[in-house]
């Protein structure tokens, strides 16, 4: 079995070198429904993810995140790429809810309160901004735009 698996992995991190170069999410997305549940580990997945995302499609990237929380839907760093990945294609809805649920994953995610309370911006909830950037502050206390966000936090 660890014999077929790894060639299933192999076959997949092969998959997914030629469909990034293509960049066509939907067939992506036919290759992985083709492998059955839990046959990859969520972590090839999200691995092959980050190629896509590195040259800008974002949207394929999307596939391999979804793909690797069928595997694992309680990782925070999945939620957090899958939610940052939705945010920079400009789906702003879906990145809430995948960044929202990353932080409840993994409450000490910088960056995923940072994202989140971009996503934030982007829909107009100040205060809930406001209070994620009041997370930011408390969990990082090096942040480099410290003083940035905490003038931003007492302007609004």
């Amino acid at each position: 079995m660890v014999r077929s698996l790894d060639r299933l992995e192999l076959e997949v991190s092969r998959a997914s070198c030629r469909l990034s170069a293509v960049g066509n999410p939907e067939e992506t997305l036919t290759v992985l429904r083709g492998i059955p549940q839990g046959a990859v580990d969520g972590d090839v997945l999200l691995s092959a993810g980050k190629a896509p995302y590195q040259t800008g499609q974002y949207d394929l990237s999307v596939v391999y995140y979804e793909r690797a929380l069928s595997s694992d839907d309680e990782n925070g760093d999945t939620y957090f790429r899958l939610g940052t990945a939705l945010l920079v294609a400009g789906r702003v809805g879906d990145s809430l809810k995948s960044l929202k649920r990353a932080v409840e994953l993994n409450s000490s995610n910088v960056r995923a309160y940072r994202n989140l309370a971009t996503a934030l911006a982007e829909t107009g909830d100040t205060e809930s901004e406001k209070a994620t950037y009041g997370e930011v502050l408390r969990l990082d206390s090096t942040a480099q735009d410290r003083e940035e966000d905490e003038r931003w936090i007492k302007e609004h």
